[in-house]
């Protein structure tokens, strides 16, 4: 009983000294504060975020090695628990439902301390965005560089808060990183100056068709190159490589700028990059495989470099981006030849961005979402043949005929050549002087300079603008055609008989016919036949690749030997130019033998001849 008396009297005495001027008290139902979680999410997991919808997503992060993780959801009733590896990782997957406006929250929870949440999360269409500075061009736009529409954008961003979009803050790394930084930032008046507007814009239109919110990771860098962005790439090691865990529906590229002399390397860099990253996302997630690809051609510049606006390396770096789309599907490239004003011919940053992210998004709801009453592909050269000195051309994807158009602007977008002329070793094109539009989708051009055209270009130039639309209002991609007439012949080196005491045929992907004469010094020998339809005047070209200044000795038909200098490509391997000389070939069959100078010759890739007329 004396035991029970003491008890009762302590607790009369914790009472009242609870209940006295002390600055400290007791209160059992208030739970004592938890220390600081120890779980660390990466800044994709993060407030504002968008979660792919109807998909397996990936979350990850840090905690104490060897804990629990237990994520709970709020579209699910069941909680996840996950155990953390003795280097403190932790890595969980979870199914979302389809995308709507409900804002959702996860809770992360370590047992040993408060839950860390995320919040205002919101389910629906995720897109990784890459590229260059015409990708990363923020809706307020640069100093000198405006984006059109930009007040209105900024007005109206407020009723646009179901897009969100997280930048990847600028990192080059030499091996790939786990961690990137950015934030998720919701579209609203005061923050949609720092969205991408090419990617702003995408969004937007894929929101209204589809109506789901949109979630943009934009990791992009003004000036670089695809390189950078293949596997090992300092950009890619940096900034893409990070977000490979993150579920997305697919892939928007805007780049190509930094890339136009080596316009040949493109297409295989780019087979490279968009095989590399569908590969990353699939290893990660299992979805990657089948990720669609879409991508800006790059727009016409008077590159100052090549001649300005008459120069064609830009041109030819398009037609490379046109022509890979096949080769890596499901895959699309919007024109942009139609979207630059004429006064913008210096400004590599054209302000028309929401004319590019417009049909970026009408590729994706075309192909990935199967909304076909959008029209989204460019009309493209199908094929040509001559008809008393005209072209006539055919065209896919024409539609319902061609938009009426202002035939002199049109006549300047054709230029057309006999490939027989020559200045300065190349072709001279002429301005079409008249164009007739027939049934379905032929167009018939013609010049009154050109008697017997045999190539044909349609905005083939750094800086063009086209006028040629489908009913659709989407432009002509530019391109370059050859019809099937004779006077021009070419021999790959593969096809001839060399010799040598250490001549070589190499395996080559830059190569024509991706073999290449290499070791070309000393004895070494080269002998080509080529049959030719008329005896007259040809302008031979060697192509060939060399580090430095090189030469070769020609001899046609057992004459005399001419010299012929090669000058320093640049590569032994990777960079092709040619040098040529006038020589005169018999009708039927000639013999070309080729042989080094005592200081040796270049590594061979073949031999073109044109029949010239000179003026």
């Amino acid at each position: 009983m004396a035991k029970y008396i003491f008890l009762f009297f302590l607790w009369i005495a914790g009472f009242a000294y609870g209940c006295g001027d002390s600055e400290t008290s007791v209160n059992d139902d208030i739970p004592v504060s938890k220390a600081p979680t120890s779980i660390k999410l990466p800044h994709l997991i993060s407030d504002n975020m968008v979660l792919q919808q109807n998909s397996k997503v990936i979350l990850w992060g840090e905690a104490t090695p060897k804990c629990a993780v237990t994520i709970s959801a709020s579209w699910i009733k069941q909680d996840i628990v996950v155990n953390v590896d003795g280097k403190g990782q932790w890595q969980a997957s979870i199914m979302t439902p389809a995308g709507g406006p409900e804002t959702q929250t996860l809770s992360f929870d370590d047992g040993a301390s408060a839950p860390l949440i995320v919040r205002n999360i919101l389910i629906g269409e995720v897109w990784i965005c890459s590229g260059q500075s015409n990708m990363e061009m923020p809706l307020g736009g640069w100093e000198g560089c405006p984006v059109d529409n930009m007040e209105e954008a900024v007005t109206n961003a407020d009723k646009h808060s179901e897009i969100r979009m997280l930048t990847v803050e600028s990192n080059s790394a030499t091996v790939s990183q786990n961690e990137l930084k950015g934030d998720w930032l919701v579209a609203s008046s005061g923050q949609v100056k720092r969205f991408s507007a090419v990617a702003y814009y995408f969004a937007l239109e894929l929101q209204e068709k589809l109506n789901v919110p949109v979630g943009l990771v934009v990791a992009a860098w003004g000036g670089s190159d695809i390189e950078s962005w293949l596997p090992g790439g300092d950009k890619y090691n940096g900034m893409l490589y990070p977000c490979h865990k993150y579920a997305a529906k697919g892939f928007l590229w805007y780049q190509g700028e930094s890339n136009v002399w080596k316009w040949y390397e493109y297409q295989k860099n780019m087979k490279e990059l968009v095989k590399s990253w569908r590969s990353l996302w699939e290893g990660s997630l299992g979805t990657g495989e089948n990720m669609p690809f879409y991508y800006a051609e790059i727009a016409p510049y008077a590159l100052p470099e090549d001649n300005g606006a008459t120069g064609i390396v830009s041109a030819l770096l398009r037609e490379v981006q046109y022509e890979v789309q096949k080769e890596i599907m499901p895959a699309g490239m919007v024109c942009t030849n139609d979207l630059v004003a004429l006064s913008e011919e210096n400004q590599i940053h054209p302000a028309n961005k929401k004319g590019v992210g417009m049909r970026l998004a009408h590729l994706a709801l075309n192909q990935t979402y199967e909304h076909g009453e959008i029209i989204s592909a460019s009309p493209s050269f199908e094929g040509m043949c001559m008809e008393d000195g005209r072209v006539l051309l055919t065209f896919k994807n024409v539609g319902g005929g061609w938009m009426d158009i202002d035939k002199n602007s049109v006549l300047q977008n054709f230029e057309l050549s006999d490939g027989k002329t020559l200045v300065n070793g190349c072709y001279v094109f002429y301005p079409a002087s008249d164009i007739s539009f027939g049934d379905g989708d032929v167009v018939t051009v013609s010049s009154d300079k050109v008697a017997a055209p045999k190539y044909i270009r349609y905005c083939f130039r750094n800086f063009m603008l086209g006028y040629m639309r489908n009913k659709a209002g989407l432009p002509l991609i530019p391109f370059r055609g050859e019809s099937n007439i004779g006077g021009t012949y070419m021999v790959e080196v593969e096809s001839g008989t060399s010799s040598g005491t250490s001549v070589a045929l190499s395996d080559n992907p830059y190569a024509s016919g991706e073999r290449l004469l290499t070791n070309f010094y000393g004895d070494a020998r080269l002998n080509l036949n080529l049959v030719v339809e008329e005896e007259g005047l040809y302008e031979l070209s060697v192509y060939y690749m060399s580090e430095v200044d090189a030469a070769v000795r020609i001899q046609v038909n057992g004459g005399v030997q001419q010299n012929l200098n090669c000058s320093a490509s640049g590569s032994w391997w990777n960079k092709l130019q040619c040098a040529g000389m006038t020589v005169t070939l018999l009708k039927g069959e000639n013999t070309i033998v080729i042989t080094p100078e005592a200081n040796g010759g270049p590594n061979l890739d073949k031999v073109n001849v044109v029949k010239i007329e000179r003026k």
